[in-house]
């Protein structure tokens, strides 16, 4: 059943509210909700028109229970809700606030399933000034759905007219605009100017992807991109978009001077161009006044909320700013040496303006980055201290800042491998800016190592259709989610095209997997013997050949390499893991389950993987083994069951 007939939808503006699959979608692309708001907006749309009291919400949300114990939720998923529809609770559309009472949803439904809506209890609005419920209130709920929808018809019927017979304009009113901003074309290229070529567009890129209507594709998916004027709609088709920002930079005098034009794909005609001459040291100005013109030149419905979002500076410290820019320019590097710089970057913004939260989230994601792809053995601790900490501060200076969350689900996901608040993280940056692919990564990464490998696949395709183009961590999750559901051909191709891709440090740990079980252990035993660099590289790596000699027969040297793993501080799940393979099979159990049950609880609980994992058949019998399933198998139930 499509969703143009099924009746189980509440519909109202361009939004759908499935309340089967509990999805909120707005002009058919689905909008991330978690599910605790979900469920809130849920029982505000299916009572329209009706006061629902903040104690009524709480009951629907967590049960029956003292209102005081869910105050700050209640208030964040109002919050989170907002975000999603795009609504001003100064100016609301959707939500009103009842103040010290509760919430009326005051938008017009369309249609939806009576029926299916009442299978959740209806709060009884007696006594709060509301009309009660009853046989009468439900009829004339029906007629008023049924007006509603009548009038919606006509209303559809009326526009549709009116606009087969309007002239298209230069810019666009679709409700959902998709627009890339690429990389600026600096025509003096000295060198204390030529980071803002990228730094500028990826400020800008930043300010426009809170306009909730308005798709932006990140930077780092545009960062080759240097397009002529012929090559715009091939440019444009690759990114999925359609409209590209682009721009020039220029140093005259003491003034810095930026041209901007504005491009639409469909037919490469310019919808808005201007230029600006500037001091350098006014450079905050510049994205607050680009980003208004082009979501005005867009049409793009912005609230009042999002516009104050669109022209809020978090520091009016033009060095910092710039330190920042810069930053930023090197972190799009993905390197380790450009990831340093990045560092000493923020740094320096973090200490001209040290209340200026972009610049401590910039520290805490490169210093996760670090802590996990390239910091050596004796710095794996100061790197994990460093990001918390940075996060810790950006939190507390901004914690309405979607790049802050981002910051956090990095560093829970890169460093305590925490990943109940990495999800958490990554949602909540999702609801307040919808067009970042990264925390849909991070969300894939904790549903692999939960075990949820049903749940994978869902947040790469959406990964990738924020980003097409940098397809390295959506190749990476295919393929390991191919691995430990025993698909080993497949994952050897999904990690074969990520190797391609990247650094040695990132996926050839995962490869020399992939051929192992698909048969080439010659050809996994020695990528493993070569892998070397970041203490985590090493120590995968060491462990992991010990479990692969082991299964050869090769027990001597697989005890002289986990000696060697043993003796390397740095210890997390994987390496337990693997510790924990190659101890069953150099037929030591006891050894074995103690080593897979501590990668468990750092870490790695996945179910199917201890479960199919060839290597652990010769533990299968063991009692211990027989129980740390059990428990696996529970606590994958229990994810199944929090995370859907």
């Amino acid at each position: 059943m499509n969703a143009a007939s099924d009746n189980s939808i509440v519909r109202f503006a361009t939004f759908e509210l499935d309340l089967k699959e509990e999805q909120l979608r707005k002009s058919g692309s689905l909008v991330r909700l978690p599910p605790q708001p979900f469920k809130l907006l849920a029982t505000l749309a299916t009572h329209a028109g009706r006061l629902v009291t903040r104690q009524e919400l709480c009951d629907q949300i967590w049960g029956p229970g003292p209102i005081v114990d869910f105050e700050q939720g209640l208030n964040h998923c109002i919050k989170q809700v907002r975000l999603a529809l795009g609504d001003d609770a100064d100016n609301p559309r959707f939500i009103e606030t009842v103040p010290k009472r509760g919430y009326r949803f005051i938008a017009d439904i369309h249609a939806y399933d009576r029926v299916h809506a009442a299978a959740a209890p209806e709060p009884d609005l007696a006594g709060d000034g509301s009309p009660g419920t009853g046989p009468g209130r439900t009829r004339r709920g029906r007629q008023w759905v049924l007006a509603a929808a009548i009038l919606s018809a006509i209303a559809l019927t009326v526009a549709f007219v009116a606009t087969t017979r309007r002239e298209p304009s230069k810019g666009i009113t679709a409700t959902r605009t998709t627009l890339a901003v690429l990389p600026f074309h600096v025509l003096n290229r000295q060198e204390d100017i030529g980071f803002l070529g990228l730094a500028i567009p990826d400020a800008i890129t930043a300010r426009l992807a809170r306009a909730g209507r308005l798709r932006v594709t990140p930077t780092n998916a545009v960062v080759h991109a240097q397009p002529d004027r012929r090559a715009i709609p091939e440019t444009a088709r690759a990114l999925g978009v359609d409209y590209l920002l682009t721009g020039t930079i220029q140093l005259i005098a003491e003034n810095t001077r930026v041209t901007v034009q504005l491009v639409s794909a469909a037919d490469n005609g310019s919808v808005w161009a201007e230029h600006y001459d500037l001091p350098h040291a006014n450079l905050l100005t510049l994205e607050d006044a680009i980003s208004e013109k082009v979501a005005g030149a867009l049409k793009v419905p912005v609230t009042s909320a999002e516009r104050a979002q669109l022209t809020h500076r978090y520091t009016s410290n033009a060095p910092a700013y710039e330190s920042y820019l810069r930053g930023r320019a090197e972190l799009l590097r993905y390197t380790q040496e450009g990831t340093l710089a990045a560092i000493k970057s923020f740094d320096a913004a973090a200490r001209l303006d040290p209340r200026y939260p972009l610049a401590h989230a910039g520290l805490a994601s490169a210093s996760a980055q670090m802590h996990l792809r390239f910091a050596a053995d004796d710095e794996v601790a100061l790197w994990s201290a460093r990001a918390q900490r940075e996060a810790s501060l950006a939190l507390d200076l901004d914690p309405e800042l979607a790049e802050v969350h981002e910051a956090l689900a990095a560093v829970y996901g890169q460093t305590d491998f925490d990943w109940p608040r990495t999800i958490s993280e990554s949602r909540q940056t999702l609801a307040l800016n919808p067009s970042l692919p990264l925390p849909h990564y991070y969300l894939a990464r904790a549903f692999y190592h939960y075990g949820l490998l049903e749940m994978i696949e869902s947040e790469v395709r959406a990964g990738l259709d924020i980003d097409p183009v940098n397809r390295l961590e959506a190749y990476r999750l295919r393929g390991t989610a191919a691995l430990v559901s025993g698909r080993f051909q497949e994952a050897l191709h999904w990690l074969g095209e990520a190797r391609k891709l990247s650094a040695p440090e990132v996926t050839a740990w995962y490869y020399a997997q992939s051929l192992y079980y698909a048969g080439d252990r010659h050809g996994a035993e020695s990528l493993l013997q070569g892998l070397r660099g970041s203490a985590q590289a090493g120590q995968r790596a060491r462990a992991t050949l010990a479990s692969f000699l082991a299964a050869d027969g090769a027990k001597v040297q697989a005890e002289v390499l986990i000696g060697q793993t043993l003796a390397i501080a740095y210890m997390d799940h994987h390496v337990a893991y693997s510790l924990g393979a190659a101890y069953a099979q150099l037929g030591q159990p006891g050894q074995a389950v103690a080593w897979l049950r501590k990668a468990a609880d750092s870490g790695f609980p996945c179910y199917p993987w201890y479960a199919g994992d060839p290597l652990l058949q010769p533990i299968h019998a063991d009692p211990a083994f027989g129980r740390l399933l059990s428990d696996l198998q529970d606590q994958l139930q229990l994810a199944r069951t929090r995370y859907r």
